[in-house]
């Protein structure tokens, strides 16, 4: 049966250079009784930033996100609304293949096997999600620094994730701004952010202490250099970073990674 929701819109600027700004502004005006929020930031912060900026300044119990070059139809969102509720989950993914370029498809199916290894949802994700609002809270306030996607904050909170078949349109305005190694750098950035991090820091620099033990027991040498000193050292080194990054995360705020330039509501 179909669900009765009450609908906000909140479309951020991120930074654009045209005259997206004004063209919002006029839309907003031919539509006041609508529930629709602009939100133009002062420059380009990426689209995870951007997007947790709308996150933030959305009131509704449950977030749909979206990109603007309507890839996304919004006739497919309530197949999410469905999914969400009816499975009990707290994000749902919006897959599907169509509009995506062959490398593309190709590429997602590479990285499904590092990033199952890492615990990290962005291999098999798409900007067409939506997450219950407690969900939404926590990846606003789990920010650190300037971030790709938001499914790089994932890992860790999300309790119960589900997929579902939806349609895909082909961009019809321009080129993606990502390549491979943006795609792969987020990878790694997602582990980096993740509450890991510290966790294998630690093993890590446990097991090089472990060896350095060893090697210095047994006099092991390299090239006529004993290890030890080598191996204590980076184990150290290894572990405080581990520890320096948890508490960045920790302290960092969405406040003092963006700033707004003006609000429309």
């Amino acid at each position: 049966m179909p669900y009765e929701l009450e609908i906000e819109v909140v479309i951020v600027d991120d930074g654009s250079d045209d005259n997206v700004w004004l063209d919002l502004k006029q839309l907003k005006g031919e539509m006041p009784s609508k529930r629709l929020k602009l939100i133009r930031l002062a420059s380009n912060h990426g689209q995870g930033l951007a997007t947790l900026c709308g996150i933030a300044n959305s009131r509704g119990d449950f977030v749909i996100t979206m990109d603007s070059d309507l890839q996304h139809p919004p006739e497919e969102i309530p197949v999410l609304v469905k999914h969400l509720k009816e499975g009990g989950f707290d994000l749902v993914y919006g897959t599907g293949t169509n509009g995506h370029q062959f490398m593309k498809r190709i590429a997602r199916r590479i990285l499904r096997i590092p990033g199952a290894l890492m615990g990290v949802l962005y291999y098999q994700s798409t900007s067409f999600r939506m997450m219950t609002r407690p969900l939404g809270l926590q990846l606003v306030n789990s920010i650190t620094s300037r971030i790709l996607t938001i499914d790089d904050l994932f890992p860790g909170m999300v309790k119960k994730v589900g997929f579902v078949s939806v349609r895909h349109e082909k961009r019809k305005h321009g080129d993606s701004s990502y390549s491979y190694l943006d795609v792969a750098l987020s990878l790694l950035e997602a582990w980096y952010l993740s509450k890991r991090q510290k966790e294998v820091a630690v093993k890590t620099g446990l097991a090089l202490l472990l060896l350095s033990m060893i090697s210095s027991h047994y006099a092991v040498e390299l090239v006529g250099v004993s290890i030890a000193p080598i191996l204590f050292f980076t184990a150290i080194v290894i572990m405080a970073c581990g520890y320096m990054v948890d508490m960045r995360r920790r302290e960092a705020t969405l406040d003092n990674q963006i700033s707004i330039l003006e609000v429309v509501s």
